[in-house]
């Protein structure tokens, strides 16, 4: 009784984080991918494909495509329909539309290593080949999300063959951006032409560089 109460509390007061318990709408759309594999970067290239009247910035990401490992219940519950939703979660029958982004594991697991350091959840000197092993077995912070295995393969193997699926891969997002940004304006009803592409993978970039740039002269 004192657990559901905690719940009920956490709901009221807007602390919980909606992960996977929130209510579905049947025209959201989502875009998900294993940590540390392009997932904010995409966010912010379709938050400006969606949204071209907006100046989209850290500052009002979340409200434009809001995330489920940060959002409480009740901001997603507000958020208007069509929802645009990020996540990690591993597969999800009741998600009726879904952007996944897969990247090489090889990447993955250094990304993953570089960040754990430097917002100090290992140590410094943490042994690479320790952390590789604890990342093949889920024994990181997103085991919640399952190992990259099994979070790549339960929507791979589900989804695949269906038109309302489409498959990312974070290479070819980097080597193509506005071939590969193409494909996911029309997957998600969006017209717009070659120079808009363009433009908005130009404006992406620059935010991008702004925030690494500001988060160097903080840590400096």
């Amino acid at each position: 009784m004192i657990y559901g109460l905690k719940v009920v509390m956490r709901y009221v007061l807007g602390s919980d984080r909606a992960e996977r318990n929130f209510a579905v709408r049947d025209d959201d759309t989502f875009v998900v991918s294993y940590p540390r594999s392009g997932n904010t970067w995409t966010r912010f290239l379709i938050a400006n494909l969606v949204h071209p009247q907006r100046d989209v910035t850290f500052a009002n990401i979340e409200q434009l495509i809001p995330d489920t490992s940060s959002q409480s219940n009740r901001a997603l519950k507000r958020t208007p329909s069509p929802r645009i939703i990020k996540t990690h979660q591993y597969f999800d029958h009741r998600y009726p539309k879904v952007i996944y982004i897969v990247r090489d594991p090889r990447d993955v697991v250094l990304s993953y290593y570089d960040f754990q350091r430097k917002y100090r959840q290992i140590q410094d000197g943490y042994p690479l080949e320790q952390y590789v092993e604890d990342f093949v077995r889920g024994r990181i912070n997103s085991r919640d999300w399952g190992t990259w295995g099994e979070n790549v393969a339960s929507w791979i193997a589900t989804r695949s063959t269906s038109d309302q699926f489409l498959l990312l891969r974070y290479e070819d997002m980097v080597s193509n951006t506005v071939s590969e940004l193409s494909r996911v304006a029309g997957f998600i009803g969006v017209t717009v032409d070659n120079d808009r592409l363009q433009r908005v993978s130009n404006v992406v970039l620059r935010t991008a560089c702004v925030s690494w740039n500001s988060a160097n002269q903080k840590s400096g």
